[in-house]
């Protein structure tokens, strides 16, 4: 998971903005990560900060 993480820099546009309005606001891409988790991320001031790591399952 960690690898995962840090393998964002590299690709950070490779992932879309998120669908959820909340989500949508803060300007946060949502990027799958073994089809159970989502990692929540964004570039502030050109460096990626990953804000969450969400279960899918706690998505409603």
């Amino acid at each position: 998971m960690f690898d995962f993480g840090e393998s964002l820099a590299d690709f950070s546009e490779k992932y879309p903005v998120c669908r959820k309005e909340a989500w949508v606001k803060r300007n946060l891409r949502c990027a799958i990560f073994k089809k159970n988790y989502i990692f929540l991320y964004k570039l502030v001031k050109n460096e990626l900060v990953i804000f969450n790591v969400v279960h899918v399952r706690t998505i409603a």
